[in-house]
């Protein structure tokens, strides 16, 4: 999998060093390799997802794979997309839930909304004890990686999503919710 995402930097690099090549800056992203991986292990799971949920998806797997993270991060999504295919009402009901996630992006930050959501997702993800599992095997959530990835993803993110993810991560380390 890396070797393949490598092969597809080198050919936008050498793409980019044509003459042509700047004209590539204004063009779609790519589908990320991670989330190609995700929707081969899906298959037909993911069929009613929508569309501004997959986009989505492709800004924040555009933005992990970046960070190269090697074995582990593919072999925890694998796993994880491979749980999902073999549980697909638990993947609905996430999917669900990240599809009202993503409409927050024009909430506004002191909607009571994002804590009721941080909450339902929170407890929706501990009672899928697989979930629990596969983060984990995450970086811990202080080193520094992890602290400027969470700053890249943050960076693009409107300030419900922020608030949001903040409680998120309040309430799945079982403390008192932050006042982000």
């Amino acid at each position: 999998m890396q070797i393949k995402a490598l092969e597809e930097r080198k050919a936008k690099f050498e793409k980019l060093l044509n003459e042509d090549g700047l004209n590539m800056l204004n063009e779609p992203l790519d589908e990320p390799p991670t989330l190609r991986m995700v929707k081969e292990q899906l298959g037909e799971h993911i069929a009613n997802i929508r569309p501004e949920l997959l986009e989505q998806e492709k800004k924040l797997y555009a933005v992990l794979d970046g960070f190269n993270w090697g074995n582990a991060y593919q072999d925890s999504i694998k796993k994880a997309a491979q749980k999902f295919a073999a549980h697909p009402d638990q993947f609905q009901q996430l999917v669900a839930i990240e599809e009202r996630i993503a409409a927050l992006a024009g909430a506004p930050e002191d909607s009571a909304v994002i804590e009721q959501l941080a909450q339902e997702f929170a407890r929706t993800f501990k009672d899928i004890p697989w979930l629990a599992d596969i983060r984990e095997q995450q970086p811990e959530p202080n080193n520094p990686v992890e602290r400027v990835m969470e700053e890249m993803l943050l960076s693009s993110l409107s300030p419900a999503h922020e608030k949001f993810f903040a409680l998120l991560r309040d309430y799945l380390e079982d403390s008192e919710p932050s006042d982000r």
